[in-house]
């Protein structure tokens, strides 16, 4: 499971932390530099806020920081993931 940390900030913004453990992303029969993570996308509330491709060169565990304004307590953020061999995952999770 992908593990994530969120906290509200006094101007209404959110701070959302995202690791990617490698028993999420990978089987483990992959050898590197076959596979790696190669799109992130962040949906708020069905409206695409972020879209990310990546290639070979991303770490086989990513984290992400990063800060999203303009949402309220209990806003749902969909994440979606894609690997290059075709693993994918969605993450929803309720904003603070």
């Amino acid at each position: 499971m992908i593990e994530y940390r969120s906290k509200r900030h006094r101007d209404d913004s959110v701070e959302l932390r995202l690791f990617f453990p490698a028993s999420e992303i990978w089987t483990g029969e992959e050898t590197w530099p076959e596979r790696h993570l190669d799109r992130l996308s962040l949906h708020l509330h069905g409206a695409l806020i972020l879209e990310a491709g990546f290639g070979p060169g991303i770490a086989a565990e990513p984290f992400f920081a990063l800060r999203i304004d303009g949402t309220r307590p209990g806003d749902r953020l969909e994440i979606r993931w894609h690997t290059n061999q075709g693993r994918s995952g969605v993450l929803e999770i309720v904003l603070p």
